[in-house]
């Protein structure tokens, strides 16, 4: 515990609920779509976003996908910092998948931000069938974090000789299974290369692993997750989602049990281009109070 200013970005950082106790790198989910079924995604991850929910769903892609998203999250909440200012949470994603017949790869960047601290996830992915029914991937992860300078590190004389960054890397797995045309079952391993990414002490992010299955019922989809932490009790998600309109309206919800989750994405297509606007809305129920939410958006184009 040798920073005050480290110190304060733990406190900001643990405002954020998430599946895991690290400070750093938390497990706030990536995307729109799936953060409005309440994150549980394991077993469809059928965008651009698969490169972090599970690698082996770029397989589903059938066209090239641009994948952009903006979310601030948990606005009106009064985080203050040393100076005095009112911090704010964002937390952005931009993706590029590429599917090739018999194999997909992708590409992202995930890119979390306060007024302290800021953090940047750089990813690449890969993903094979291993029989017609099972596929599975992979993603390399860069891990970069930064302590942004300011006033206060100039009178710390700890923190004036202090690295103010670090960089990591680490790597995911993934699988989906197929067991018939409504019904598929997905996996995910997290982190599982050790790797450090803090100040406060020597932890490595802990490994998570994700389990999911997807049942689809017409244009009724329902999804199942479970989540194991090696420092956390097992966490339970489910999401729904419903299209009408040919498929250009879709609604969704979802909860992992500590937030309540909802949004839609509409749908249309200009030359064959598919443009969709994804929106979700996030409410914590069992940890922060004073809050409107969390809210995210996404612009999907696919070529």
């Amino acid at each position: 515990m040798r920073h005050s200013l480290i110190i304060a970005t733990v406190v900001i950082l643990s405002l954020v609920p998430t599946s895991h106790t690290s400070a750093y790198f938390q497990d706030l989910g990536v995307g729109v779509r799936p953060m409005g079924m309440g994150g549980a995604y394991v077993a469809l991850a059928d965008d651009a976003t698969a490169s972090y929910w599970n690698p082996a769903g770029l397989l589903q892609l059938q066209r090239p996908e641009l994948y952009t998203s903006y979310a601030t999250l948990h606005n009106r909440l009064a985080a203050q910092i040393f100076d005095g200012r009112e911090d704010a949470f964002g937390l952005h994603f931009v993706g590029y998948a590429h599917p090739l017949g018999k194999s997909a790869v992708a590409m992202g960047w995930l890119f979390f931000n306060t007024l302290l601290y800021d953090e940047h996830t750089f990813v690449w992915s890969q993903a094979i069938h291993v029989l017609p029914t099972l596929a599975i991937g992979g993603s390399m992860k860069l891990l970069y974090a930064r302590i942004a300078d300011s006033p206060y590190i100039a009178r710390d004389p700890d923190l004036v000789s202090a690295s103010l960054t670090q960089t990591g890397f680490t790597l995911d797995v993934g699988g989906i299974y197929h067991a018939s045309r409504q019904v598929r079952f997905g996996f995910r391993a997290a982190n599982i290369r050790p790797v450090q990414m803090n100040w406060l002490d020597q932890e490595p992010l802990p490994i998570v692993l994700t389990m999911g299955m997807a049942i689809h019922l017409g244009d009724l989809l329902q999804l199942f997750d479970m989540v194991i932490d090696e420092n956390e009790p097992i966490q339970y998600r489910w999401g729904g989602e419903y299209w009408f309109l040919k498929q250009q309206l879709g609604v969704r919800a979802g909860t992992d049990f500590q937030t309540l989750t909802t949004g839609f994405s509409l749908r249309h297509i200009w030359q064959r281009i598919e443009f969709q606007l994804d929106y979700a809305l996030l409410y914590p129920i069992s940890s922060i109070e004073e809050t409107l939410g969390s809210h995210r958006l996404a612009l999907v184009v696919r070529f």
